[in-house]
């Protein structure tokens, strides 16, 4: 799965998102809120009237990463359920149905202007009825004007033929983040720009749905088929729970409340959201969407569990860890270390001749390959190497380092592709990746620009967790 990409993708895209408790969760993000929110307030102070530019989020697509120069020492994990070692639940609870939106007078459709979208075609009504998972919703906010003003932002439906629809949003989506989308609907999480609130909104209407969450939380739909939405919240200064909510705000399930190491990302879902991978200081272990009850502890140091933490989903069922070297201490941000590829059911495999965290994107399943994408500031480009029994093989380069992936088509990656950090103008470019051969194809490009955001959901995989403390 997510640097600076500050449209939640974050979580393709906030994710952007996503610190443990002992680190500010996406501080560039907050950073980036709170200027914005004084720049709003002195618009508005003016008379005039503005919108929110949104943070980038890769595809989350946001690569998350925390500051300060050490941690503070871990508290003692509180007790957890035992998790069996491959259990698993055969229904999803039950579902109430979805209510009605309160009926309340709805704004007309207002489409915002953006121009470097302009060619979009218009989105015929019913049509995002008919969407499935192929399909890609993608929020694109144009360049902040020269004065200071913020831009508005456009919500456009990417079809599996390459076609792209403008949707016509009620309301301002320059005003939130896009968090997730359930194809089929035209329900999308969002999360508030000026209050930190998550919610689930109807596109079309303008309507709240209802209220997921507020201050720091991650949040995905469950796709299913019940519309329900896993959020994991702080629940006291130390600890994370996950959630199983209902748009009608009924609670289908609830798991262990965790400790999560510093630097590592609370929870990930996997690719099609059966499984999720919490993250506690008594190490990884996988759980059920369907009532977040326990599936496997993921543990290639069983004498020492807290030697690893999850990075992120290989592929449905397998998992990337992060282990201190040799497993002889307790995983810490910055130490040295190891990648393991963990199946949820089965004996996880050391992969030889990875190089530091730091410079690693991620590790998927591409057809027969496993492969290691490498980006970052560390690089001077992006590069994709096939992970081997005896090491890692080059496999091809080129473009851009600053790529972020999000779902895994076929032979080729789709992620989003930006400019070099510091360039300006820069670029946002959703593109489709072979990794062997290093052919690139353009899915959606946008202009240049000062930093233009570029949010895909649903993701499949987001930003990297943090590797490394400091600045």
């Amino acid at each position: 799965m997510n640097e600076n990409l500050r449209d939640a993708l974050h979580g393709f895209v906030a994710t952007e998102s996503r610190a443990a408790h002992a680190t500010p969760p996406e501080l560039d993000r907050e950073i980036d809120r709170l200027t914005r929110r004084v720049a709003r307030r002195r618009a508005a102070r003016a008379g005039g009237a503005v919108t929110s530019a949104a943070a980038v989020t890769v595809v989350a697509v946001s690569l998350v990463l925390g500051s300060g120069a050490g941690r503070d020492p871990a508290p003692p994990a509180p007790a957890e359920p035992a998790p069996s070692s491959t259990s698993r639940p055969t229904q999803a609870p039950p579902v109430a149905p979805l209510p009605e939106p309160v009926a309340t007078p709805a704004p007309q459709p207002t489409v915002a202007v953006v121009p470097s979208l302009a060619s979009a075609q218009p989105m015929a009504p019913g049509l995002l009825a008919t969407t499935d998972g192929d399909w890609r919703l993608v929020r694109h906010q144009v360049p902040a004007t020269p004065g200071g003003d913020m831009s508005p932002a456009g919500v456009y439906l990417l079809a599996p033929d390459g076609a792209v629809y403008e949707v016509p949003v009620v309301g301002d989506p320059a005003a939130w983040y896009l968090l997730d989308w359930l194809p089929g609907t035209s329900l999308a999480l969002v999360q508030q720009v000026a209050d930190p609130v998550i919610e689930v909104i109807d596109l079309l209407t303008g309507a709240t749905v209802h209220e997921v969450g507020a201050g720091w939380a991650q949040a995905q739909f469950v796709r299913d088929g019940s519309r329900d939405v896993l959020v994991a919240q702080r629940d006291g200064p130390s600890t994370v729970v996950t959630r199983r909510v209902g748009l009608d705000g009924a609670l289908r399930a609830t798991g262990p409340a965790v400790e999560v190491p510093y630097g590592t990302t609370a929870w990930v879902a996997s690719p099609s959201t059966s499984d999720v991978v919490v993250n506690a200081v008594s190490g990884p272990r996988v759980v059920a969407a369907g009532d977040l009850s326990a599936v496997a502890t993921l543990a290639p140091y069983p004498d020492r569990p807290a030697a690893c933490r999850a990075w992120g989903w290989v592929s449905d069922a397998e998992v990337l860890l992060e282990c201190a070297t040799g497993g002889t201490a307790d995983y810490a941000v910055g130490d040295p270390s190891e990648f393991w590829v963990a199946p949820v059911s089965g004996p996880a495999r050391l992969l030889a001749g990875m190089p530091p965290a730091t410079r690693v994107g991620g590790v998927w399943r591409v057809g027969a390959r496993l492969v290691a994408g490498l980006s970052g500031p560390t690089e001077s480009e992006a590069s994709w190497w096939e992970v081997g029994p005896d090491g890692v093989t080059p496999l091809s380069s080129g473009g851009t380092p600053a790529v972020t992936v999000v779902d895994v088509r076929g032979s080729e990656l789709v992620a989003v592709q930006r400019s070099p950090w510091g360039s300006d103008p820069s670029t946002a470019t959703l593109v489709a990746v072979d990794p062997a051969t290093g052919a690139t194809r353009t899915l959606l490009a946008t202009p240049d620009g000062d930093a233009p955001s570029v949010a895909v959901v649903p993701a499949a995989f987001g930003d990297p967790p943090q590797t490394h403390t400091g600045d």
